[in-house]
């Protein structure tokens, strides 16, 4: 089960994107009321906003986003759902200095 609409961005031609539903509307509105990252919220939102019907362009416009963010975002929910929309950041780049040298 899952929502189509027309996108013209992959592939360059118009074409059939499904959605999938990897979970419920409820499952998905109770996900969002305890997010605590807002940049999960934002992208929680954005699958909410396919899940009610909107395009892609206008579900990733009403979180602020563009039309290619919210396609990456499409493609990764489609690929393994929400382990793939949270946010992955390194630790950054490892100290110079040792642990002693720092102070």
């Amino acid at each position: 089960m899952g929502i189509y609409e027309k996108n013209s961005l992959w592939g360059g031609k118009d074409w059939w994107k499904q959605i999938i539903r990897h979970l419920s509307g409820e499952d998905l509105d109770r996900l969002l009321s305890e997010a605590g990252d807002p940049k999960v919220v934002r992208r929680l939102t954005f699958i909410n906003n396919l899940y009610a019907g909107d395009t892609l362009e206008d579900a990733a416009a009403r979180v602020g986003k563009s039309e290619s963010i919210g396609s990456r975002w499409a493609r990764h929910w489609n690929e393994r759902g929400l382990g793939q929309l949270t946010p992955k950041f390194g630790d950054g780049r490892p100290p110079i200095l040792g642990e002693n040298e720092q102070e």
